[in-house]
C-alpha cells in the first residue's frame, strides 16, 4: 500500500534500505518516476509489486526483519491477481504478520489509512494491543481549507516507537 512512494523516498533519502510493497503497477511505474525525480539511485529502493499480506508471508518464511513499518492501508482492494483486501477483516491478519517481521530493536511503526469508517482511537487501540512499551500517537490527518480556516478530514494515522 505504498502508492506514489513519497515514504518511501523521504525514507530512501534518510538512508534507510526500502522495501516497497504495493499491488498496483501502475503505483509502482509513478513511484518509480518519483524515485528518478527525487536524484535517488535506482537501487536505493527495492519494488515488490504483490499482495501485502502474501508478501509479508513469504517474508516472515524467509526470517526477514524490519526496523520500521510503514502503511496505508485502503477500505478495499484488490491485489494483483485478484485477492481481496477488506479493512476489517485483512488489517488485523496483516498486522499479526507484521508485528512477527519487526526485529527485537524496532524503531517505530506507522499506520494512516483513509474512509475506513472508524477512527484514528481504533488504530491507536490496535497499536497498544501490539505494542506494550514506547509512545504511541494518534490523530486525524487533515488539510487547511483555501481561504478558511476550516480543517478537512483526510485520514487517520496511529504512530509507535520505540523512544
Amino acid at each position: 500500500f505504498a502508492y506514489t512512494g513519497i515514504s518511501s523516498i523521504v525514507a530512501a533519502k534518510a538512508g534507510a534500505k526500502v522495501t516497497h510493497v504495493d499491488s498496483s503497477y501502475s503505483s509502482i511505474g509513478w513511484a518509480k518516476e518519483n524515485q528518478k525525480a527525487s536524484g535517488l539511485p535506482l537501487d536505493s529502493i527495492r519494488w515488490i509489486e504483490d499482495d501485502a499480506i502474501k508478501f509479508c508471508e513469504r517474508e516472515l518464511k524467509r526470517g526477514a526483519k524490519y526496523d520500521a513499518i510503514m502503511m496505508d492501508p485502503p477500505a478495499y482492494g484488490h491485489g494483483p491477481k485478484g485477492e481481496t483486501w477488506d479493512f476489517n477483516e485483512s488489517f488485523p491478519r496483516l498486522m499479526n504478520i507484521c508485528i512477527k517481521l519487526l526485529s527485537s530493536t524496532p524503531l517505530f511503526f506507522l499506520v494512516n489509512t483513509y474512509a475506513i469508517s472508524s477512527s484514528s482511537l481504533m488504530l491507536e487501540n490496535v497499536l497498544r494491543d501490539y505494542f506494550k512499551e514506547g509512545n504511541i500517537e494518534s490523530g486525524e490527518l487533515a488539510i487547511k481549507e483555501k481561504n478558511s480556516d476550516r480543517l478537512l478530514s483526510t485520514g487517520i494515522f496511529a504512530h509507535w516507537s520505540n523512544s
